[in-house]
């Protein structure tokens, strides 16, 4: 199954997951966000921190994600992508928004 339809078949599960954490939007971006996903495909997030959050505050995030949809996952934050301006204009241009239960 492609990440995509993954993702889409536990869309409420990822919003209660991401919820545990210090998150205060998310993003998918990539394939997945393009629409053109393989079932070999990874599944690429674009995390916004609350503002004192920090590194341990998400550190095993990309692990819960791959461990409840069962495909590779990568997870960014907007500071980091603040500082790569050719990897946040791709990001931009096809990231999609994820909920983030309440």
């Amino acid at each position: 199954m492609r990440p995509g339809e993954l993702l889409e078949r536990y869309r409420d599960e990822v919003a209660r997951l991401l919820a545990r954490y210090p998150i205060t939007r998310a993003w998918v971006f990539g394939s997945v966000a393009r629409g053109n996903d393989r079932p070999d495909s990874d599944l690429d997030i674009l995390i916004e921190l609350t503002p004192n959050a920090s590194f341990a505050d998400y550190v095993g995030l990309d692990d819960d994600l791959a461990a409840l949809l069962g495909c590779p996952v990568d997870v960014i934050t907007t500071r980091e992508l603040g500082s790569n301006d050719m990897l946040r204009r791709r990001v931009n241009r096809y990231r999609r928004r994820l909920e983030v239960a309440a």
